[in-house]
């Protein structure tokens, strides 16, 4: 079947206005016997969408049967809430009144920042920063070996987890590293 033909089921199967079309692609010999796996046409409702808009069908290439047809409601309940967890962040479930709540807790914390910001300033002590000072090794003794490997775990998880957390870590060890080489021994 022809893209016209498949054009005309989607709009008797009542997709919205301005989906997609995906051609299917076959995969000669992907079985034991080698015979060719036919792929079917894929029609996406256009993205991104309203959880209630989500819908995609697939239709076989040779006859235009509808073989699938795939919405958030029958996909359960993870998918779901992440289709509507994308629908949030996009500013498309609710409309202009998604949009203004995301631009109030954007802005809300671009002013906690901002304060953040001042409050340090005020309040820092005269001729310092106001940060705290190196610990010595006597301090680093003390530490418990069990919070230290525990915290090495949990941050190695993470990095393995978040490979861009791993990355902006081995940074941040490396960074540290460096300046505490300039920096010489530590008062105990």
């Amino acid at each position: 079947m022809g893209f016209n033909e498949i054009d005309e089921i989607a709009k008797s199967e009542n997709m919205l206005p301005g989906y997609s079309i995906v051609p299917p692609t076959d995969y000669p010999g992907d079985t034991p016997n080698d015979e060719t796996v036919y792929g079917s046409y894929t029609v996406v409702n256009h993205w991104p969408q309203k959880l209630s808009e989500q819908r995609t069908l697939y239709l076989n290439q040779f006859t235009g049967e509808t073989i699938a047809n795939s919405t958030a409601d029958r996909d359960g309940t993870l998918a779901r809430i992440t289709s509507w967890s994308v629908a949030m962040h996009m500013g498309n479930q609710y409309g202009v009144l998604t949009r203004i709540l995301a631009t109030l807790a954007c802005l809300g914390l671009l002013t906690s920042i901002t304060t953040a910001m001042l409050m340090w300033w005020k309040r820092r002590p005269t001729g310092g920063t106001g940060l705290p000072g190196r610990t010595s090794d006597a301090q680093r003794a003390d530490t418990p070996r069990g919070a230290v490997a525990a915290i090495a775990i949990v941050a190695t998880a993470l990095a393995v987890l978040y490979p861009s957390f791993g990355v902006t870590l081995i940074v941040v060890l490396i960074a540290e590293g460096v300046v505490s080489a300039t920096r010489g021994p530590s008062a105990a």
